[in-house]
């Protein structure tokens, strides 16, 4: 989860901004809790051209919806320092995100295998990852 104060806030011109969009120079991580980058590609067919366009998501389902929308190029999920073992926060690009359910706790977990292997856990559950049931690729 992302928080914004109203002292941040730039103020773009109406000329250059869609509606109800907002701009602000920083954002903050309240909880040391995983949140990912996410690269991805709109294409404007009726201009041309296309554009990149960089996202933060706190949440990996939002990732799946975004990705439903456009075109994905990148995922990075950055992790704190509890959760990679390390002494700081570490970017990581994935290569895929699976869902399971978790029969203890009734809950949804995410797994985010990285590029290089490191599997992270999303969602409240100590369960070992093969006794989650339907554990499937969702991105």
């Amino acid at each position: 989860m992302f928080m914004t104060t109203n002292n941040t806030k730039m103020n773009i011109p109406v000329s250059i901004s869609a509606p109800g969009e907002s701009y602000w120079a920083s954002v903050h991580v309240y909880l040391h809790s995983p949140w990912f980058l996410v690269v991805y590609e709109i294409d404007c067919k009726e201009e041309d051209f296309g554009t990149v366009t960089t996202a933060l998501v706190s949440r990996p389902g939002d990732i799946v919806t975004l990705g439903e929308a456009v075109k994905i190029t990148q995922v990075a999920i950055v992790t704190p320092a509890w959760m990679n073992k390390t002494k700081s926060w570490k970017m990581d690009f994935l290569k895929e995100i699976c869902e399971g359910f978790d029969p203890r706790t009734e809950n949804i977990v995410n797994v985010c295998i990285t590029k290089r292997g490191a599997r992270y856990r999303i969602g409240a559950s100590d369960t070992p990852e093969s006794e989650l049931i339907d554990l499937h690729r969702v991105f």
